[in-house]
C-alpha cells in the first residue's frame, strides 16, 4: 500500500475503547510504572477502536471516520508478535483510507508507532468495513462489518497492588 502521510504529517483527536479476552485489568498492560506481564490465557485477542472526531493527514481531512483494529499474540512466541487486520471506515475516500491505514499501522510514526505498532508482527489484511462504535460509558461497542462485534456495559477498576 502507497504511504500518504510522513513523519509528523498528521494529527487525530477523538475517542478510544479496546477490549480483550484476558481477565480485567488486562495483565500485559504497564500500570503506575510497573512493566506488563503475561496475558491472562496464553494467547491474547483484542480490538481496539478509535472515533476521529477531528484530524487530518496532510492536506487530507479525516475528521468524522473510525477505525478498528483486531487481532491476537501468543505469549510463548519469541517477542509475542501481534497479527492484526485493521477495517477502516468504508466511507473514507482512498486517500483518507490510505492515511488512516499508514497512521494506525504506525507507519507514519507518531504516539501509534510508540504507543503499540512495534509489536505488530503481520498485517494480515486491511479492510474497508461498515463501522459503528460506541465509546459511551456503560454502552460500549465495536462493530466492524461481521468481523467484530464487541460489548461491554460494566467498568473494571483499576486495582495498583
Amino acid at each position: 500500500m502507497e504511504r500518504v502521510t510522513t513523519r509528523g504529517d498528521w494529527t487525530v483527536s477523538g475517542s478510544y475503547f479496546e477490549s480483550c479476552n484476558c481477565d480485567a485489568i488486562c495483565p500485559c498492560r504497564s500500570v503506575g510504572g510497573r512493566p506488563g506481564g503475561r496475558s491472562t490465557h496464553g494467547i491474547c485477542q483484542f480490538a481496539l477502536s478509535w472515533h476521529l472526531r477531528d484530524g487530518h493527514a496532510g492536506d487530507i481531512p479525516l475528521d468524522g471516520l473510525d477505525v478498528v483494529m483486531a487481532g491476537w499474540y501468543d505469549d510463548d512466541e519469541r517477542n509475542a508478535p501481534w497479527r492484526v487486520v485493521l477495517y477502516v471506515d468504508e466511507r473514507a475516500t482512498e486517500p483518507q483510507h490510505r492515511a488512516l491505514a499508514d497512521i494506525f499501522l504506525g507507519r507514519a510514526g507518531g504516539t501509534v508507532l510508540t504507543n503499540f505498532a512495534a509489536a505488530i508482527g503481520e498485517v494480515h489484511h486491511v479492510r474497508k468495513a461498515s463501522i459503528a462504535l460506541s465509546h459511551i460509558r456503560r454502552r460500549w461497542a465495536i462493530r466492524a462489518g461481521n468481523y467484530v462485534d464487541v460489548a461491554a456495559t460494566t467498568p473494571v477498576g483499576q486495582r495498583l497492588r
